[in-house]
């Protein structure tokens, strides 16, 4: 179940590792801004991220991902809050979903988030390898599709598979949060 044509095929770029090499550093520090320790931390950086050309919304199958309706309303409301949103103890996100690829190989999260004051249309340059990941709800009065992308950059059925809250020692604390 992946998309048919080459055109519907969005750019997967590689990941630098001169930022792979960021990441490793600021792992400590993750762990303390979420003030978790036995909890995966959440390892989203703006480096991270690629936009996708909003021209190629209409490739992706909304039937293939997961909608969700924003739940956020913290300090932050419906701005992404700069580095603040990875603060959790001082009204930073703390709601996640847990999100499920259907496939056999190394992937990437997705999403298109409507609402705010522009579009976001990206993905994720970190690679999964393992089938789910914890995402960040987003904020209130907004709608998430997440989706999942292939290495090839098709598009792959996403499900959702559950919910919690950074902190809570729930049954998702390690899983991947992005």
């Amino acid at each position: 179940m992946v998309c048919e044509s080459v055109q519907n095929m969005i750019q997967i770029k590689p990941y630098p590792f001169v930022y792979k090499f960021f990441d490793t550093l600021l792992i400590p520090a993750m762990y303390l801004i979420s003030g978790v320790w036995n909890e995966a931390p959440q390892e989203t950086h703006h480096w991270n991220l690629q936009n996708i050309p909003l021209e190629q919304k209409n490739d992706i199958k909304p039937d293939l991902g997961v909608s969700l309706e924003g739940t956020y309303s913290g300090f932050l409301g419906k701005s992404h809050g700069g580095i603040l949103f990875h603060f959790p103890f001082i009204g930073g996100w703390k709601e996640y979903v847990v999100l499920e690829a259907i496939t056999q190989g190394p992937w990437h999260l997705g999403w298109f988030i409507d609402g705010l004051k522009k579009d976001y249309f990206q993905y994720s340059r970190l690679t999964l390898l393992k089938s789910r990941v914890r995402a960040l709800k987003p904020p209130i009065d907004t709608t998430t599709l997440f989706f999942a992308l292939n290495e090839g950059g098709e598009q792959i059925p996403l499900s959702f598979v559950g919910d919690g809250n950074i902190g809570n020692n729930g049954p998702f604390k390690n899983t991947r949060l992005l």
